[in-house]
């Protein structure tokens, strides 16, 4: 197992020249980021507590970037290429295979921070949405995006314009892998700025207004998210990365702790490509 080193964006290691992961894949998850961003813009617009005073206190971990600022830019681009790399590392064959087994890896792990984590999602996925006519144009009253990676909890939140005015809306998740393999990302805690708000509540009210919100190429998935959050089905029944050699890398297990978000990962063979084989 590779054991993550706090002082990378992720865990690292030398191997022959990677392969990229597929487009579709990364397009995929591309989109469901951009739906829960867009989500998140409009949620805004479904309560009437934007007038109190404490939703334009940031939350306590929230931090400051600067997108334009170079060292951002930089752990931006290192996080991207040092990701991409342990996912198309060429890994030997688990020790413990059996020979009617079909191909995998050991188990490994990649350790993500936070600090990179917000430098690549508030200076690249506004540049992947550009680059993607399928998607839908940044909001303009979107300002910023954080994470923060706490114990089992991600805490996701974004920075909005309103009314000459800046709002914090934040989500606190709890994301895990059910043995059947599906991952789960159930909110547990819904903030307006530094104010707490009925999850149950401003959920289920977003689901039954989500077309007034939610652009309409977005909308199947924008609703699907929403069902995600109320912990009503998983984000992914089988979360898996495929690359092009005919691998896939598989997510075993996510863990947030400390500022880091921990991904202990398989890589192994495709259904096709094991078809292939046989």
């Amino acid at each position: 197992m590779t054991s993550p080193n706090p002082e990378s964006p992720v865990a690292r290691s030398s191997a022959p020249a990677p392969v990229s992961p597929r487009p579709s894949a990364r397009s995929r998850w591309r989109h469901r980021l951009v739906a829960l961003t867009v989500i998140a813009a409009g949620a805004l617009t479904i309560t009437g507590l934007v007038a109190a005073s404490r939703v334009n206190q940031s939350p306590q971990w929230w931090g400051t970037l600067d997108p334009l600022d170079p060292s951002a830019i930089s752990q931006a681009r290192d996080l991207e290429h040092a990701f991409g790399n342990q996912l198309t590392l060429i890994r030997p064959q688990a020790e413990n295979l059996a020979p009617t087994d079909s191909w995998r890896s050991d188990v490994w792990q990649v350790a993500i921070d936070a600090q990179h984590a917000n430098a690549w999602l508030n200076v690249n996925l506004r540049k992947w949405m550009a680059s993607d006519p399928d998607m839908p144009q940044w909001p303009d009253r979107l300002l910023a995006l954080r994470v923060h990676f706490d114990q089992g909890r991600i805490h996701v939140g974004i920075a909005l314009r309103r009314d000459e005015e800046q709002r914090y809306l934040s989500a606190s998740v709890a994301p895990h892998i059910k043995p059947d393999g599906s991952m789960w990302l159930p909110a547990h805690a819904i903030h307006i700025g530094t104010l707490p708000i009925p999850r149950g509540a401003v959920l289920s009210h977003a689901q039954a207004n989500a077309d007034q919100y939610i652009p309409a190429s977005l909308e199947d998935q924008g609703r699907a998210l929403l069902r995600v959050f109320q912990g009503l089905e998983p984000i992914s029944l089988d979360p898996v990365i495929r690359l092009d050699d005919g691998r896939q890398v598989r997510l075993l297990n996510i863990e947030p702790r400390n500022g880091r978000l921990i991904l202990t990962c398989c890589t192994e063979l495709r259904d096709d490509a094991r078809a292939r084989r046989n």
